[in-house]
Parts: structure tokens; C-alpha cells; sequence
């Protein structure tokens, strides 16, 4: 059984868009005695692997303050209230790189972090993105890579132990899998 206590909620300042929420849950063990967790939550957000119509997968270039630097991902939004994650993938791509798309899936929906969050992170793919000619969002870059490049760079983060990116790998993965370019040998 679940006892939960909300313990703090608030936007970190007066411009933040999404609260950020601490929670203290204590659950009853299997023993009869209650184990405490805290975790943290924010707004679902979505991960878009989109593509041209070439086949070349739209990624963005902006400094990320969690790993402290700037590097390649695929486009990220945070849902505002009651926001679809197919709308808000549409939203994100526009906003971030100029772009839209004539089609987009989900993929998949997972936790972003079972143990620390119950934020979710719906993973989608938009095809036949054509640049519209759109200003985009300050310090973005936007590149057009093929998805062998973009995998290559990925597997570089990862492998030099380099922070961030987690997210745009498994956007990647799931979305070279279903187009067929990622198989399990």
C-alpha cells in the first residue's frame, strides 16, 4: 500500500514554464514494515525522430545544462496541460527546427526514470519533414544527418563516456527499428 505526501512544488523561477515537484511516498513492505522513496516529477514530454523525406534525420544542436555543454539530440518538448504527445511532437518540431511533418507515430511510451520519477517520455516518429522556413528557437542549431552518422555520433557519447543523449538513443533505436535500418542480428 501507498501513503504519499506531496513535499515540495514549485516553479524554480518567475519564467519557468513546468513545476517541478519533490514527493515523499512511503510504501508498506511485504514484512509489514514502511519503506520511504522520494522521487521527482515534472510534465510528460516527447522525443521525436523525424525524418526528410531523403531519409536523413533532423537533429538539433543547443546547450544542454545538464551535461554542462552543447551537443547533437533529436528535438525534446515538455507537454503543457492536457496536451496530446502526438501535438506536442508537432509543436516541438515546428518550434525547434522549422519544420513539419506529414505523418507521426507513437512509438512507445516509457518512464523516464522507474525509480526516481513517474514522468513519461513518449518516443515518435515524424516522416516526410519539410522545412518550412521558420525561424527556430534561440542558440538551436538544426542538422540533417544520415542515420548511420547520427548513430555513429551517438555510439561516440556513449562509449567516451560523455553525459546526455540517453534519451535521443533510444529515440533512435526505436525509430531505426520500426523503419527497418536497426536489426538484431
Amino acid at each position: 500500500m501507498l501513503r504519499q505526501q506531496l513535499v515540495f512544488t514549485a516553479p524554480l523561477d518567475e519564467t519557468a514554464r513546468h513545476p517541478l515537484s519533490i514527493v515523499r511516498e512511503v510504501w508498506d513492505t511485504e514484512e509489514g514494515s514502511q519503506r520511504p522513496y522520494w522521487k521527482y516529477s515534472l510534465p510528460d514530454a516527447v522525443a521525436v525522430a523525424a525524418f526528410t523525406p531523403d531519409g536523413k534525420i533532423i537533429v538539433v544542436e543547443e546547450f544542454q545544462p545538464g551535461a554542462g555543454e552543447s551537443y547533437l539530440h533529436v528535438i525534446g518538448e515538455t507537454l503543457e496541460q492536457n496536451e496530446h504527445p502526438l501535438a506536442a511532437a508537432q509543436r516541438g518540431l515546428r518550434e525547434e527546427t522549422g519544420f513539419e511533418a506529414s505523418s507521426h507515430k507513437l512509438l512507445a511510451s516509457l518512464t523516464e526514470n522507474s525509480g526516481w520519477s513517474n514522468r513519461l517520455i513518449h518516443f515518435v516518429l515524424a516522416e516526410n519533414c519539410l522545412d518550412m522556413g521558420r525561424k527556430t528557437e534561440e542558440g538551436i542549431k538544426v542538422k540533417l544527418l544520415t542515420p548511420d552518422k547520427f548513430w555513429s555520433y551517438l555510439m561516440g557519447r556513449l562509449l567516451t563516456k560523455k553525459p546526455g543523449g540517453a534519451g535521443s538513443l533510444k529515440a533512435a533505436t526505436l525509430a531505426f527499428h520500426y523503419l527497418g535500418i536497426l536489426t538484431v542480428r
